[in-house]
């Protein structure tokens, strides 16, 4: 992946992702802070 100004290129080779369900946790742990630490006027739309 690569940034140049406000345009991002992503090569086509496929990744492969060894712990899909430690990261998924982790994604989850963080949305659900967003949601349960905010009311729903002060979440970033």
């Amino acid at each position: 992946m690569q940034l140049e100004g406000n345009k991002v290129t992503i090569d086509s080779m496929e990744y492969f992702i060894d712990n899909a369900a430690k990261i998924l946790g982790i994604l989850h742990y963080m949305v659900n802070e967003i949601f349960t630490n905010k009311s729903i006027n002060e979440l970033p739309l």
